[in-house]
């Protein structure tokens, strides 16, 4: 299910969780699609199902399409994204909306843009059009390792965040213009060499700017498939939940509760340091 879910201020919301089962799309009725009808879909037969998420090949024309309406008028948001970078484009100053850059998100098209969440190998960057253009930056993303990418305005601050850390910040002020041009994930303006490598596994978007502490309750919830056994929100490192290391102690099939493994449980009495095998 691709799920498209507008959000309130909430911090624990429905995300957008992109698992390959089906294309349609979602929303909870809260603000801008009261008639559920955001659709997200795509063309691309190489855009494929990974393990915690959708795998983008690095392709122009993979990308998902989520209609026209999305960020359109908004004075304040957050959009945050669970992404995973297998290579990025070399570009010293991106500016969130041009070719050359890699995308997670853009309302991209022929109209003036108006939103853009992109990276380089240089610098990461979330742009906004509110009839004048501002851009925040911050550092390049890491290959090969999930990470997460957040932008939140308030009407007056853009601000980037990486991982849940504060990483740019720069005045801004007005609504978002409105336009014609579609919400992509993965891709936008659909010209050479502005696309996503790597995968991506949720997409989420509020109506108002979370701040910093709701902020990373919220992504802490949304974490990706960390362990490949087709959960989201699984952290552990096990190959299937049922094998979860419930000690905290790093080894799979651990199901006691005592600190270090060399202190179990052995007979299963809640008594930690017990070797015995009488209850």
């Amino acid at each position: 299910l691709l799920q498209v879910v507008a959000i309130t201020s909430t911090t624990t919301p429905d995300v957008l969780f992109l698992d390959g089962s089906a294309t349609s799309a979602v929303d909870d009725d809260t603000w801008y699609d009261p008639d559920n009808d955001v659709n997200c879909t795509t063309d691309s037969s190489t855009l494929v199902r990974g393990d915690a998420g959708f795998d983008f090949p690095g392709d122009d024309s993979a990308f998902f399409d989520c209609g026209d309406t999305l960020m359109d008028g908004l004075s304040a948001f957050t959009v945050a994204a669970w992404v995973y970078a297998e290579s990025l484009t070399s570009k010293a100053n991106p500016t969130g909306h041009n070719a050359g850059e890699s995308v997670i998100v853009h309302k991209a098209g022929t109209a003036d843009d108006n939103f853009g969440l992109t990276s380089s190998a240089q610098k990461s960057v979330c742009y906004i059009d509110t009839g004048s253009d501002y851009s925040v930056k911050g550092p390049a993303l890491e290959l090969d390792v999930w990470t997460n990418v957040a932008c939140t305005y308030d009407g007056s601050s853009l601000k980037l965040y990486v991982d849940g850390e504060l990483e740019g910040e720069t005045s801004a002020s007005g609504s978002l213009i409105s336009n014609t041009n579609s919400f992509d994930i993965g891709a936008g303006h659909h010209v050479s060499n502005f696309h996503w490598d790597g995968d991506i596994a949720t997409v989420a978007i509020w109506s108002s700017a979370l701040s910093s502490s709701a902020l990373n309750v919220a992504i802490a919830s949304q974490q990706p498939d960390a362990d490949g056994d087709g959960i989201y929100s699984s952290t552990d490192t096990c190959p299937s939940d049922a094998e979860n290391d419930a000690d905290g102690y790093n080894l799979c099939g651990d199901v006691d509760s005592c600190p270090y493994d060399d202190d179990n449980d052995v007979d299963c009495d809640a008594v930690c340091a017990d070797e015995d095998v009488f209850f």
